[in-house]
């Protein structure tokens, strides 16, 4: 599903309330545990630690192996990182060696690891191109993934089955879903109050 809004501050605000991160207002949302799902920021943190360190969750460290992370790193288009910078095991201070595109390509992986039920993405085109941006959305799909992309009023929808637009005025418009032959032809909205 992508969410476009004209006013910015709606779209963070909806990740926010999501993530159970901001608290004020009114209303109720419904979704999956914290295990079942995953939040991406458009600014990926990346601590200073190994490769392996990064891509495994806590808790998962026994579980998986090496095979499953270069896996996951091939499948966003990041198959060459270990081999640059000397394996999963070598401590590297990430955020200053990787470029913006690489280290949002990094958590996509990190999440394709973590196979949740739904990743949230909070302008996840604003770090990657078209086609990395597809890579990616096709890995999720892939993997039975699902996925809530944040994004800009000129998106490409053709990307989503389903669209939710925030309007200036609080009001919304869903637009959903389509079955994949329909995806070239806007979909029919209601309006909703939010």
């Amino acid at each position: 599903m992508l969410i476009r809004a004209v006013n910015n501050r709606a779209k963070l605000a909806l990740f926010r309330a999501t993530a159970g991160l901001w608290r004020d207002g009114s209303g109720l949302i419904t979704r999956p545990d914290d295990e079942r799902i995953m939040f991406l920021p458009e600014r990926p943190y990346l601590p200073t630690g190994t490769l392996r360190d990064l891509m495994v969750k806590p808790g998962d460290e026994g579980t998986v192996t090496g095979a499953q992370v270069e896996a996951a790193l091939g499948a966003v288009g990041l198959a060459a990182l270990p081999g640059v910078f000397g394996g999963l095991d070598v401590e590297q201070a990430w955020s200053g060696i990787l470029s913006f595109e690489e280290q949002a390509l990094l958590a996509a992986a990190r999440a394709l690891l973590a196979a949740p039920e739904i990743v949230f993405l909070d302008r996840i085109s604003s770090s990657l191109d078209k086609v990395e941006l597809l890579r990616v959305l096709e890995a999720f799909t892939s993997r039975g993934i699902s996925y809530v992309a944040l994004g800009r009023l000129g998106e490409e929808a053709q990307w989503f089955d389903h669209g939710l637009y925030i309007a200036e005025d609080g009001t919304w418009e869903w637009d959903g879903p389509r079955r994949p032959e329909d995806r070239d032809r806007p979909g029919a909205g209601a309006s909703k109050e939010a």
